[in-house]
This record gives structure tokens, C-alpha cells and sequence, in this order.
């Protein structure tokens, strides 16, 4: 509720305050009248009134939509950042999120759950050999490299992520068959100050259409930095905003949430609506929820996808 209430419009505050543009990132926030209700509750507009939809999660995004959302998150970004400035820092829960070493236990549960069946498909990948050891003992070692990936860095630019940065959790309002004319952000249950490598990598990862995901994506860095910098420079933030150059070498710092994000995000993006996929099968170690993972990552269309992104993030480097 917090997000609702005070942080997302403390960040559209700043550009009321600072520039002549006004972004929004919610939808509005509703309240029931008379009597406070005795319990937590968010109460949202129905953004389809306005004309806002959803991508189709499966097609994935074209170029222009993505460059839309990466507009809109590097002002996001950019705002987010200033108001540690004007008004300090973020609460620890939001700092640390789940990466910490309280949180190893669940972050073991999660990577033997996922990488079990994921090794265990990945045998029809038509991976090279050492390509397989490689992937294979990078997923050994994911739960202390999670840790390592939420920690913030304070000679680094550190954001207000998203944290969970997909085409399900960002509505479009077009202009017409070839131009947005807004994005409009949902779904704020996992945010974490840190490194902008967790929502970029997330989205790049995620949501693009096949034929431009990796072929774009030094493009897509570019364009999300342009952005980045035009805003922190709008909203007068002059501390440790990146160079091009040396924002690729953050995101070689912190690729880990490439390949988290290819794993465990893009076979559910990319998976037809089917009747067990549900919460308890994604996260969990059942014999159901095994079978789910397998049919997920043997789903022809991420296979497609996978068996070409794995070997690029090992020449990338983001696999090491």
C-alpha cells in the first residue's frame, strides 16, 4: 500500500516540481468513502475505460513498443534515484528486498526447484558440451550469487526497481497500429532499490518479439541509457549518473538476472494459458510441480528461444 500511497506519487511529485512534463505510473488509487475499511485493501481504475490493454504476452513486444516501456522506466528510474536526494533513502525491506542471507533457506528452495528440471531439459538444447558443465555449475552456485546481485553498490546508480518487470505488468494506450501513446505500470509487490540491471535485463529478456530480443539489445541498452541520462539530467540529479561504456560494464556486473529471467520467467511468458499454471507448480517441488516445470521448459516456442539465448549470454559473458 505504501507504493500506492506515498512512493509512486512522491516520484510523479518530482516532475511536477522539477520539469514540465508530469509522467504517471499508476493507475489511480482508489479509496472507499464513509467508514475506513478494517482490513488492507487496493482499489484500482479499470485502465481498459481509458483504453489501455495488454500486449500479447506470447507474440512479444515490437521495437516501438519496447522503446515506450523503456521510456517510461528510465523516468521511473530517474525519479526514483532523485528522491533519495530529496527525501533520503528507501525503507531496509525495499533496500535488501529478498536477497539477503536471512532469506538463503527460500533462495535454496527456489534454485533447486527450478534447476532440477531445467538441467535436466536442457539435455535437448543442443548445447555444446562444455556449454552444459558451464550452465551447469553456474546454476550451483545462483543462491550466493543472489545474494552478491542484491547488494547495493553506493559509488554505483542504484533505483527503485520494479521487480518484476514483464509484459503482464505494463499496459499500453496506442496512438495508432504504430505508436504509444502511454504506458501505464501495474503490479508493485516486489520493488528493491538496487542496481536498474534488475528491470532492464528483466523486460529485455522477457518481452521482446524473438527476431529483435537479441539482435536489438545493445540497441535497447542504448536507447533505456539515452533515456536514463536525459532525465536525471531533467530532474537536476548530478551524482553518479553511468557513461554508456560503463553502464554496459555494470550490467556485465550484474547479468546474473539475464539468465534468472530467461530461466524461470520467459517459459511462463511464452506458455499458453493451461490449467496448472498456478503459483503452487511454478515455485513448487511436487511431483506436479516438476511435471509443470518440465512441460514448460520443453514448450516448443521456448525451446526456440532458449537454445539460441543461452549460448549468447555465455559469449556475453553474462554466463561465467
Amino acid at each position: 500500500l505504501d507504493m500506492y500511497d506515498h512512493l509512486i506519487p512522491e516520484l510523479e511529485d518530482l516532475y511536477a516540481k522539477n520539469t514540465s512534463i508530469s509522467p504517471k505510473f499508476k493507475p489511480v488509487h482508489l479509496k472507499f468513502p464513509g467508514e475506513p475499511v478494517k482490513s488492507d485493501y487496493i482499489l484500482l481504475e479499470d485502465l481498459r475505460k481509458k483504453g489501455y490493454r495488454n500486449a500479447d504476452r506470447t507474440q512479444g513486444l515490437e521495437q516501438f513498443e519496447v522503446e515506450a516501456v523503456l521510456k517510461k522506466l528510465a523516468q521511473w528510474h530517474a525519479a526514483s534515484a532523485k528522491r533519495v536526494v530529496e527525501l533520503g533513502e528507501y525503507e531496509k525491506d525495499i533496500r535488501e528486498s529478498y536477497f539477503t542471507t536471512e532469506h538463503q533457506k527460500l533462495l535454496d528452495e527456489f534454485n533447486i526447484n527450478f534447476c532440477m528440471p531445467f538441467l535436466e531439459c536442457m539435455q535437448q538444447y543442443n548445447l555444446e558440451p562444455g556449454q552444459l558443465v558451464l550452465i551447469s555449475d553456474y546454476t550451483s552456485q545462483l543462491t550466493d550469487l543472489n545474494i552478491e546481485f542484491g547488494k547495493n553498490d553506493p559509488l554505483e546508480l542504484s533505483v527503485l526497481n520494479h521487480g518484476d518487470f514483464w509484459c503482464n505488468n505494463f499496459m499500453f494506450k496506442y496512438k495508432n497500429a504504430s505508436e504509444v501513446e502511454d504506458v501505464c505500470f501495474v503490479d508493485f509487490q516486489l520493488p528493491k532499490y538496487g542496481t536498474p540491471a534488475q528491470d532492464l535485463l528483466c523486460i529485455l529478456m522477457t518481452s521482446p518479439k524473438f527476431s529483435i530480443k537479441l539482435d536489438k539489445f545493445d540497441y535497447f541498452i542504448e536507447y533505456y541509457h539515452q533515456q536514463l541520462v536525459e532525465h536525471l539530467t531533467m530532474l537536476n540529479y548530478n551524482r553518479n549518473a553511468p557513461t554508456l561504456s560503463k553502464f554496459h560494464a555494470h550490467l556485465h556486473r550484474y547479468s546474473l538476472w539475464a539468465f534468472i529471467c530467461a530461466q524461470r520467467m520467459l517459459p511462463i511468458v511464452l506458455l499458453p494459458p493451461d490449467v496448472d499454471s498456478h503459483i503452487g507448480n511454478v515455485m513448487g517441488n511436487s511431483e506436479e510441480a516438476i511435471a509443470f516445470k518440465r512441460k514448460m521448459f520443453l514448450l516448443p516456442a521456448y525451446v526456440d528461444q532458449i537454445k539460441v539465448i543461452l549460448p549468447w549470454l555465455i559469449n556475453r559473458g553474462y554466463i561465467r
